[in-house]
């Protein structure tokens, strides 16, 4: 198979299959600067996750912050070179490459009984085990780009939709499941100054939504 062949390409079974150059370059350089920073998921337990990620996979806490509504939670691979304390991978997060955010919806009506590290809600499961009720899974990829406002014109110009531009803070505009079907009574709101930060932030979505 050559690249000159439809692309992608989607190779006959065996080898894996190694194109022989990069991509041919579309974007007259609007990509440079691009860097893909951070998978998020969607957590049910911290306690459960960290010993998955940090005690197992050795992965290291980079930073927590609480959102109010949530509690996101940065995970990273040290460099043993340049990180002697995790304020030095701090410091370098925004830029880094392969990092993991676990997502943790705050629940204020959980009672102390059913707390796990920072109010994980539990119930019982058909045959008696304790179960988390929470959504979890897969929240979104995390890219830095130089410019958020440049690159939502030119998503919107490629016809990719924007679910939330620069100028929308409100919770509602954080793409997690079930999210969208809280009541007006109970909307939520951003703690801690983090409407600031998420108004850096913007979601486009992908092909499968």
């Amino acid at each position: 198979m050559s690249d000159s062949e439809d692309y992608p390409p989607f190779p006959p079974p065996g080898p894996p299959f190694i194109a022989a150059s990069f991509p041919r370059v579309t974007d007259d350089g609007d990509t440079n600067g691009y860097v893909f920073n951070h998978v998020a998921l969607q957590i049910s337990s911290p306690a459960s996750s960290f010993s998955f990620y940090v005690d197992f996979l050795g992965m290291s806490l980079i930073f927590a912050l609480n959102a109010g509504p949530l509690t996101a939670y940065y995970l990273g691979y040290r460099d043993a070179e340049h990180d002697a304390v995790p304020s030095d991978m701090a410091r370098a997060s925004g830029g880094r490459s392969g990092l993991l955010e676990l997502i943790f919806a705050n629940d204020e009506n959980a009672t102390q009984d059913d707390l796990t590290l920072n109010g994980t809600e539990k119930s019982r499961s058909s045959d008696g085990s304790r179960k988390s009720g929470r959504r979890t899974g897969f929240a979104h990829f995390g890219f830095r780009v130089p410019d958020v406002a440049q690159t939502l014109k030119r998503a919107e110009e490629k016809g990719w939709k924007v679910m939330k531009p620069l100028d929308k803070v409100d919770v509602q505009f954080m793409p997690l499941p079930g999210w969208e079907h809280e009541s007006e009574g109970k909307q939520r709101k951003w703690e801690g100054g983090f409407e600031k930060v998420f108004g850096q932030v913007a979601f486009v979505q992908d092909p499968d939504g």
